[in-house]
């Protein structure tokens, strides 16, 4: 049935992401206010520990922001100490040591040549974790809404001549996902907040925290001689995708795309990773060469895949 109430009150990436990669998550996450128990959303994993890294580089900046310069191995191995039983206690529990040592000597690394690079660079933290707020006029079928898109940027930096950097932090075991988003011109998460800028000349990068390597169009931070990201062009291929969504939710049709894909090459949820994501990258292929876009939804980490169908037993 036809829903024109199912519009976002405001609008974030994450939400933007949903309505790109699966139109039914966004409908029982935001448009129905539908959420998993709170136990079942306590961080862990990757999620944990890039939760703990972001909050030890917001404290080392602030911690430095009289004296400059880049912190010591030292310094931030105490911040991460300190930051651990608040953010990550689950790693001091019995039979966790080596998790513990190992994302302790990988994250102390990686923020040593983080915070070495960016100044090498030139560049200069200017903030973390800064919240932004800009209308976005979304022109739909049933008519133009405005809705204010939220979020947070990681780190913003300038170089002398005041140009800005944002750096978006990543903690992952997917190396090549970031860098593929970025080349191909689909790193929509950085043209977000590029755009929340209003600054022409911005520049955007990730930073993969797990390898400890920047993935940018800048050469002092990336020697992988990387595209710089038509930040105009991901942010419009963003909003067309997201009125594109929301106009088919609000004509009552509210597709799994994810999950589809899957299901077309005849895989489910047990279908292992390596497999699902040499389907997603074909339909990927496809969807670029038509001009559009494929959002991976990861239907394996979905809250909603017994709603949808994908999980459970369809006999």
């Amino acid at each position: 049935a036809p829903a024109p109430h199912l519009l976002p009150r405001a609008l974030s990436y994450s939400q933007a992401e949903n309505l790109l990669g699966c139109r039914q998550k966004w409908t029982y996450r935001t448009g129905l206010g539908i959420r998993p128990a709170s136990v079942a959303s306590v961080p862990t994993g990757n999620q944990m520990i890039g939760t703990l890294v972001h909050a030890v580089v917001e404290e080392l900046v602030t911690a430095r922001q009289e004296q400059g310069g880049a912190p010591a191995a030292e310094e931030i191995a105490e911040m991460l100490d300190r930051l651990v039983p608040q953010l990550a206690s689950e790693l001091l529990l019995p039979g966790r040591e080596v998790e513990l040592t190992t994302m302790r000597e990988t994250a102390v690394r990686s923020l040593e040549g983080f915070f070495g690079r960016l100044a090498a660079a030139g560049l200069v933290i200017t903030s973390v974790e800064s919240r932004f707020e800009e209308p976005l006029r979304l022109h739909l079928a049933r008519g133009d809404v405005e809705v204010p898109f939220m979020g947070y940027r990681d780190v913003l930096a300038e170089d002398a001549a005041g140009r800005p950097t944002v750096i978006d932090l990543k903690w992952t075991s997917a190396a090549k996902k970031y860098p593929e988003l970025f080349d191909a011109g689909e790193a929509l998460q950085l043209a977000s907040y590029a755009w929340s800028l209003d600054a022409p000349d911005a520049d955007v990068g990730y930073f993969l925290l797990k390898q400890g390597e920047f993935v940018s169009a800048n050469p002092a931070l990336d020697p992988h001689g990387r595209p710089t990201l038509d930040i105009e062009e991901a942010w419009s291929t963003t909003v067309a995708g997201v009125t594109e969504a929301l106009d088919a939710i609000g004509e009552g049709t509210v597709s799994a795309r994810s999950g589809q894909i899957l299901r077309d090459a005849g895989q489910s949820l047990s279908t292992p990773r390596t497999e699902a994501k040499k389907t997603y990258a074909a339909a990927q292929e496809v969807a670029r060469a038509e001009g559009g876009i494929v959002v991976d939804a990861r239907c394996d980490f979905c809250d909603f895949s017994l709603l949808c169908g994908l999980r459970g037993d369809a006999s």
